[in-house]
């Protein structure tokens, strides 16, 4: 009951006017309005808040119980939003909770959880799926100017980097990930382009990244990639 709730939570979330998450965290945290630090983190899409949740959830810090799973989905829905540190900590906790049985068995039950109640009904960023742990690394690490609409500024690529250099995977597996990792790079950028353009705007983009008839132009793909990360800086700096 508690996942359908979330979701319901989700699926309003364009409702709720703008400025929310500012009102709350004027307020210092404290389990009596932590209510009101989810509401900012899922019908605002904090990142930030997201990731704080993630951490408190996980841990039991901050005076909140521990639950693993909730602490999960903020960490997931931070780490969607491209927040390295997420992206960083959720690998981190995949690999751990895969070490042993019992972890692995609450895994694999948050996963069935988050595909059922989320599957189709919210867009593509959330299709219950995670990323693999290599694949949340390599995006983690990657350069700045290579990132596509990440909600914030916190980047850690030198201790991501660190963290792949010590991590075990098959030449065959590395492939599946690195596909993974791409697919959701091109996800987020068309995400941001449909966030910030106008509907005509969107179509004139699409044609140029990938047109429906034909292959694209390098060029012309280029540029239109190169305008959007520019467009994108504007949008962010209103």
């Amino acid at each position: 009951m508690r996942y359908l709730i979330l979701v319901v939570t989700l699926a309003y979330a364009a409702a709720v006017q703008a400025g929310f998450c500012d009102v709350v965290l004027e307020q210092a945290f404290n389990v009596k309005n932590i209510v009101l630090y989810e509401r900012c983190a899922l019908q605002e899409n904090n990142d930030s808040v997201q990731a704080f949740l993630g951490e408190t959830y996980l841990n039991g810090k901050n005076g909140v119980q521990k639950n693993i799973q909730r602490g999960l989905l903020f960490y997931h829905l931070s780490a969607e939003n491209g927040n390295a540190s997420s992206q960083i900590a959720l690998a981190k906790q995949l690999l751990k909770m895969d070490e042993n049985d019992a972890d692995r068995d609450v895994l694999k039950s948050y996963l069935e959880k988050m595909a059922y109640f989320l599957k189709g009904e919210l867009g593509s960023s959330l299709d219950g799926s995670i990323l693999h742990p290599y694949a949340l690394l390599m995006l983690a690490a990657e350069n700045p100017n290579q990132k596509w609409f990440y909600a914030s500024e916190d980047l850690n690529g030198t201790l991501a980097g660190g963290l792949i250099k010590n991590y075990q995977i098959s030449k065959e597996k590395k492939q599946q990930v690195l596909k993974a990792a791409s697919e959701w790079k091109q996800k987020k950028m068309f995400e941001a382009a449909r966030e910030i353009y106008s509907l005509a705007d969107y179509q004139k983009f699409e044609q140029a990244v990938r047109p429906k008839v034909g292959r694209a132009d390098a060029f012309v793909r280029n540029q239109a990639m190169e305008k959007l990360k520019q467009d994108i800086k504007k949008y962010k700096e209103k």
